[in-house]
């Protein structure tokens, strides 16, 4: 027969055991991780229209890169902020972006983000206000400090529709 004391060490070690064999819960929740996506492109797109490259750029990891066609690969937080500053110094830029979608990974360590984009920059050869329209890709990657940070962009132009 079981002491009082002995029989409650074994409850207590089959409790441990049983807690050892059951799942935990991690479950990720990314329809918020979506949105706080939307929101931090949301707050780089302004940051483009305000011409603000420090702000921009805060949205970067270290390990960043930017793919876009026919200029070359930005590689680096650093090289993205130098990017950045030469784009933003030409007052003729402007972004909007729209048909935004967002897949979050089911561990949520890793967001996609593409949208269709419309930007205008000046044509230095004509000092014109230019508008290009394309796709837009920004891939998010969980940090180690817990934040998501823009860690691939790649952005390609389409053909303009035809002014009617």
């Amino acid at each position: 027969m079981l002491r009082a004391t002995n029989k409650l060490v074994l409850i207590a070690s089959l409790a441990s055991l049983a807690a050892c064999g059951a799942p935990v819960s991690n479950e990720v929740d990314r329809d918020a991780i979506a949105k706080e996506v939307e929101a931090k492109v949301g707050a780089i797109v302004e940051a483009v229209n305000n011409h603000d490259a420090e702000a921009t750029s805060q949205f970067n990891s270290p390990d960043y890169e930017f793919y876009s066609h026919g200029l070359p690969n930005v590689v680096g937080a650093g090289a993205a902020l130098a990017n950045n500053q030469s784009l933003l110094s030409d007052k003729g830029v402007s972004l909007q972006a729209s048909n935004v979608r967002v897949e979050v990974a089911e561990a949520g360590d890793l967001a996609i983000y593409s949208a269709d984009y419309s930007w205008s920059f000046t044509d230095p050869a004509t000092g014109q206000v230019v508008p290009e329209a394309g796709n837009w890709i920004l891939i998010f990657k969980r940090q180690d400090d817990g934040s998501l940070k823009v860690f691939r962009e790649l952005a390609s132009d389409t053909p303009m529709a035809a002014k009617e």
